[in-house]
């Protein structure tokens, strides 16, 4: 009796046994998604490196400089030299030609301050208007040539004489001669201050070219204009009296 039930345990011991595996295996079956691989040519971290800290592009701007707008008139700032001249940056205008899109603030262009005597000013452009010619007054004249404005050949021709000056040389050789009769016993003869000048002209008439000119001019205006027939009108009057 004794050795049927110890054969009767161990077959109740190989049953409990071979059930909590069969147990144990549909479990794993189950969860079996949850669990990591074991292969190694399998795992994905082992074909992806990670990066701890990769390159990434910034929509800013990373140039470290600060823009300023072109209609700023003040800043309260100091701003370095790369800031102040940097190119504009934006879009352009594709109608505008470029005289139009040149950078100006006047009409008629770009006005650049400067700093020079009142005076040598109004002489330049008194100087300028007079005789066609004026020295810039913007330039310094020390260590540098003189900056000749306007015509050259009368800046030469009066020495850069400007209005102010004198130049008795050229006032000489403009002078226009008289005609020269101070005799006052000459009675029929005498001219004195009011003699007239020898390139003076007193009477004055076209020369034969400017005659047929003028003649073809007063041909064509004729022609334009609309001739009218002068119709002769017979006048008559009724006398009317008392007999």
């Amino acid at each position: 009796h004794i050795n049927m039930a110890a054969l009767l345990s161990l077959r109740d011991y190989t049953d409990s046994e071979t059930s909590s595996n069969d147990d144990q295996s549909e479990g794993d079956g189950l969860n079996a998604h949850l669990k990591p691989l074991s292969d190694p040519c399998t795992l994905v971290s082992s074909k992806i490196s990670l990066v701890a800290a990769p390159e990434v592009v910034s929509n800013e701007d990373t140039s470290g400089l600060r823009h300023i707008d072109s209609k700023t008139k003040e800043l309260k700032y100091n701003p370095t030299h790369d800031e102040l001249f940097a190119p504009n940056i934006g879009p352009v205008n594709p109608y505008k030609t470029k005289q139009a899109l040149a950078h100006r603030n006047t009409l008629a262009g770009y006005m650049e301050p400067a700093h020079f005597n009142d005076f040598q000013f109004d002489t330049q452009r008194k100087t300028f208007t007079s005789y066609g010619f004026a020295i810039d007054p913007s330039v310094d004249v020390g260590g540098q040539i003189e900056t000749v404005v306007g015509d050259s050949s009368a800046f030469t021709e009066n020495e850069g004489k400007t209005v102010f000056e004198t130049n008795l040389k050229t006032e000489k050789t403009k002078k226009r001669k008289k005609e020269k009769n101070s005799d006052p016993g000459d009675i029929g003869g005498y001219l004195g201050p009011w003699a007239k000048f020898t390139d003076e002209e007193t009477v004055s008439r076209p020369s034969e070219d400017e005659q047929k000119e003028l003649d073809e001019i007063i041909a064509k205006r004729s022609k334009s204009g609309k001739q009218v027939e002068e119709k002769t009108v017979e006048e008559k009057t009724t006398l009317h009296s008392k007999s």
